[in-house]
């Protein structure tokens, strides 16, 4: 079945019992969601731990409008901000589709996705630059130098999350521009420096 023929979660039993249990307060509830199902590494490069067999490994995912009108529906109607994804693995569309538009919800989620070990973003410093290696999206990764002083400027104030007011119009500027290459998280009024500071580089670094 294809994801966007899953009808949504009916948790209103759930709850219902859930309200009146004597466990309650000694469990966390969490919200159930699928947004995808197989996997899209296994798919290339099926790892020796995978439990998918062949019929189920192809990767098929929601479109992200329909995964966040669930995930909207289902927050507003349990009250509940803790989130589970039953995913394989989080699609790569969701990073410049899903995960900005919950950050733009300016709701305090926490939500678990399974992930590729190696999907992050590091950065490390240069006498006057910084440089960035960008492993996110496997098909298109980036490394690329910043070496426009606001732009540096901007990036290294926000690695401790800044109020975006009391920052200076020069440098908002700079972070609406690191915002744009995904190199500074937006949630609210605040936003953060996304790149961790590598000590040592894994591969050769170029220039692009």
């Amino acid at each position: 079945m294809p994801p966007a023929a899953i009808p949504l979660p009916d948790f209103l039993g759930w709850q219902e019992a859930f309200e009146t249990s004597p466990v309650r307060e000694h469990v966390r509830p969490q919200l159930v969601m699928e947004g995808s199902r197989g996997c899209w590494w296994g798919e290339k490069h099926q790892c020796t731990f995978c439990g998918l067999n062949g019929s189920m490994i192809g990767f098929r995912s929601k479109p992200a409008d329909r995964f966040l009108d669930e995930l909207s529906t289902l927050v507003r109607r349990h009250q509940i901000l803790d989130v589970l994804p039953v995913d394989n693995i989080l699609d790569m569309n969701y990073f410049r589709t899903v995960l900005p538009a919950m950050a733009d919800l300016e709701w305090d989620l926490r939500v678990h996705y399974e992930i590729k070990s190696n999907i992050r973003t590091d950065y490390r410093r240069g006498p006057g630059f910084l440089q960035v290696k960008d492993m996110r999206d496997p098909a298109a990764a980036a490394r690329m130098i910043i070496d426009d002083g606001a732009l540096g400027s901007a990036f290294t104030h926000c690695l401790r999350p800044r109020r975006l007011p009391d920052l200076g119009a020069a440098e908002r500027d700079a972070v609406d521009v690191l915002i744009d290459e995904r190199l500074v998280l937006r949630c609210g009024d605040l936003v953060v420096t996304l790149p961790n500071r590598m000590r040592r580089w894994p591969v050769p670094a170029m220039s692009v």
